[in-house]
């Protein structure tokens, strides 16, 4: 079952909601147009930017790389000094 996780007032029509949907395949949607035509939009780019995720470099590619938390950084690096 797919998953809503944001959703986005239109700029041009207020009556108007876009979504970014995590599809049952795995893949994140947008039901904006930019989505459907490339692929990427400014709502997904900026649904990632506030869970801290980074966007591949080509924007057809719909896998999506999480940078690391704060807590994985610290957790790796007491790990390093616990093996000295």
């Amino acid at each position: 079952m797919a998953k809503e996780l944001a959703t986005f007032k239109s700029k041009s029509n207020p009556n108007h909601v876009y979504k970014v949907i995590l599809g049952e395949d795995g893949v994140e949607y947008c039901t904006c147009w930019g989505w459907k035509k490339n692929r990427t939009c400014k709502h997904l780019e900026y649904w990632h930017s506030q869970q801290g995720i980074l966007l591949p470099a080509n924007p057809f590619v719909t896998t999506t790389v999480r940078s690391k938390t704060l807590q994985e950084i610290v957790a790796e690096e007491i790990a390093k000094l616990s093996k000295r």
